[in-house]
């Protein structure tokens, strides 16, 4: 047996480290920002890795903006430090007496019966056993992940040879967030190399952190313990999660796991009214501009949705939405279509202008339009290609059934709200800009899987609140 040498121990010391660190920190965070109100530990888990990531990011920003080195022992201890004081602010809240809030709505069921205990083992060992082949994949690399290694990987390696976050070679064509990029080099730091593969296992933790978030976030709206497992297994074992989580590197799964968190953030805030959730809402929304180019729609449908859990009212709320949708929908049609034009002049910015062939912004920004249809290519994708989970289908019927049942609830809930709009941005982006890339399916799966765990939630939600209610 050959021995394992000390720079070998000290990669992997290292590699755990900045895995495990930011987690207990994020986790932290979110038990402080939620109060003394009893949670599910999945939810802190969940959240908690992507709040992580975000303190560890906006640590390192601040390092690279004093032109500090990227040093893994100076970071490592800035986190360490933030753990220490929110650990030291718990306890002080704790012996304070801060009241203990009980959930409005903790309805949860556990099951006692031997054959559910068999079949969540059962469960609990094929996720498992995704969670390993996807660790494969990455470890051993057979995949080619093409943007991965020629555009986004060359940027963070220089960032790890800059030790600064600064590249000399663009490598990425557009203007994409730096948060993928900060989360691989994270990883870089710990092991001290960017190439060893494993340096790629935050991509699985992502994935894994989304699946406890999910189980969680069933859980805390009353879904039964083995339904809610069943939910999370769907989640990590979707060819369009799994396969995005293999292409370590890129920064798809990333903007999955936190639009996902975003819009249980949002349905969190509707069940609880603490506006803890909205914060959080909010933070997801701005890492969604930060992780990729397609963040932007994503973040605003993220606040399209929380403005309409704001100002619901009861009985109005459905058609307020409805009306909403309607208006923007007929308004873009007609410009879309040449029935009429839009202009506004902006001080300081000039006219903006919208019309059937061009989008301007006076003389900053300029963006001409062209409606291709892509309809073919968008129902191959929903009800034939990479999707032996059926979801599509399942969640159309599941909306059909609610709509027979008149279960309203169910259909202005935000996950379902926020799979909607994200479709209908996604279909929007292709027809008006990249029609080619959703012609020859080289982008819609990429762009398709942000929806995947939100629909997969709903349809779990819907489907068990109708058989309650019925």
């Amino acid at each position: 047996m050959s021995a394992i040498s000390g720079a070998e121990v000290a990669s992997t010391s290292g590699l755990v480290i900045s895995i495990l660190l930011p987690w207990f920190l994020g986790t932290l965070v979110m038990r402080l920002m939620l109060g003394q109100t009893p949670r599910h530990v999945c939810v802190l888990l969940g959240h908690g890795y992507l709040i992580g990531l975000i303190l560890t990011s906006l640590v390192i920003r601040s390092f690279s903006a004093n032109n500090l080195p990227l040093a893994f022992g100076p970071i490592t201890a800035c986190l360490a430090g933030l753990a220490a004081g929110s650990a030291l602010l718990m306890l002080w809240r704790r012996r304070t007496g801060t009241p203990r809030h009980e959930p409005t709505n903790h309805n949860l069921r556990r099951e006692t019966s031997a054959w559910a205990t068999l079949v969540a083992v059962l469960l609990c060992l094929l996720i498992g056993l995704r969670f390993y082949l996807v660790a494969q994949e990455i470890l051993l690399r057979p995949l080619f992940p093409w943007d991965a290694w020629d555009s986004w990987g060359p940027r963070t390696i220089q960032f790890f040879d800059n030790q600064a976050l600064f590249a000399e070679l663009s490598s990425i064509k557009r203007p994409h967030g730096l948060f993928a990029n900060i989360i691989h080099l994270w990883s870089m730091l710990g092991a001290n190399s960017y190439q060893w593969p494993n340096v790629n296992l935050p991509w699985v933790m992502g994935l894994a952190a989304l699946s406890l978030a999910v189980y969680g976030h069933l859980q805390q709206l009353g879904v039964r313990p083995l339904v809610a497992l069943a939910a999370c297994y769907m989640v990590s074992s979707m060819p369009y999660t799994t396969l995005h989580t293999a292409l370590a590197g890129y920064a798809d799964i990333w903007l999955t796991f936190t639009f996902s968190l975003g819009i249980f953030a949002v349905a969190a805030y509707e069940q609880e009214r603490r506006f803890a959730w909205v914060v959080l809402a909010l933070i997801y929304a701005v890492v969604c501009i930060d992780t990729k180019y397609a963040g932007l729609g994503l973040a605003a449908i993220i606040i399209v949705c929380q403005f309409s859990v704001l100002i619901r009212q009861a009985h109005i709320r459905l058609s307020i939405a409805i009306l909403l949708t309607f208006c923007v929908a007929a308004f873009s049609y007609g410009v879309m279509s040449g029935f009429w034009s839009f202009s506004l002049k902006l001080p300081w910015l000039g006219h903006l202008q919208w019309n059937a062939t061009e989008l301007r912004l006076g003389e900053i920004w300029h963006h001409r339009l062209g409606y291709v249809s892509v309809a073919t290519p968008f129902t191959e994708v929903f009800f034939i290609y990479a999707n032996w989970h059926l979801l599509v289908p399942l969640t159309l019927g599941t909306a059909v059934l609610c709509i027979v049942h008149q279960r309203w609830r169910s259909l202005a809930r935000p996950e379902l709200i926020g799979v909607a709009l994200a479709v209908l941005y996604s279909y929007s982006y292709h027809a008006f800009t990249a029609a080619r890339s959703a012609i020859d399916h080289t982008s819609l799966s990429r762009s398709l899987v942000y929806i995947a765990p939100i629909a997969a939630c709903w349809v779990v939600i819907a489907l068990s609140r109708t058989k309650r209610d019925s």
